[in-house]
């Protein structure tokens, strides 16, 4: 029991290692350039964003960029990896496959934004936006599994697009610090719920990609 304990752990941290190698040193450029950001530019200035209401439209690029980043970090890695892996050895265990997206994109987020824990942002609001950031990542790892991983960046980017531009209120709208009120359990339960649909949808849709 212990031996089959120990492999198991074994084979999880030979395959997180393995999909950190397709991205290392698209890590370190996105761990540079936040260390980069926060120092020169700061917190409240990257999550501004823009007021809702405001006349003049301008796009916030920089918190358009920290939403973003994670995808941009990750790429086509989760895709290369499933249609690589998971035919040989995932097909029966699909449990077992979003365990491995979900700890992969868990650390990526965490450690491309120390930066983040460290500012004099709010404790409140670094919580909130650390949420929705994995929120983000994971959905957009899940969804580069279903479709090609330039569509869904497209579909990521235009979300935050509108989001910024039209006042369209969404699970994110408040990772602005411009729009960020209070951390309730409804914003909470949205980015709870949206995370979940990626999550069956992939779940639902694994066995009938074609892999060849």
């Amino acid at each position: 029991m212990v031996n089959s304990t120990k492999r198991f752990y074994y084979f999880i941290l030979k395959q997180i290692r393995y999909i950190f190698s397709l991205i290392k040193w698209r890590l370190l450029a996105g761990i540079l350039i936040e260390c980069f950001l926060f120092t020169f530019k700061g917190g409240i200035t990257l999550f501004y964003g823009i007021p809702v209401g405001r006349t003049l439209r301008t796009i916030p690029i920089f918190w358009i960029f920290q939403l973003i980043l994670p995808a941009l970090v990750i790429g086509d890695s989760v895709s290369y990896f499933i249609k690589k892996s998971y035919p040989r050895f995932f097909r029966a265990k699909r449990d077992l496959i979003l365990l491995l997206i979900f700890i992969f994109v868990g650390l990526s987020v965490s450690v491309i934004y120390i930066p983040l824990t460290i500012s004099v942002l709010s404790v409140k609001f670094k919580l909130y936006v650390y949420l929705n950031l994995l929120a983000v990542a994971y959905a957009y790892a899940l969804l580069s599994i279903l479709f090609e991983p330039v569509y869904v960046l497209i579909g990521l980017l235009t979300l935050l697009m509108v989001t910024s531009l039209f006042g369209v209120p969404t699970f994110i709208s408040q990772t602005m610090l411009a729009r960020f009120i209070s951390f309730s359990l409804g914003d909470l339960l949205k980015t709870i719920t949206f995370s979940l649909a990626c999550l069956f949808l992939t779940y639902y849709q694994l066995n009938r990609i074609d892999f060849l």
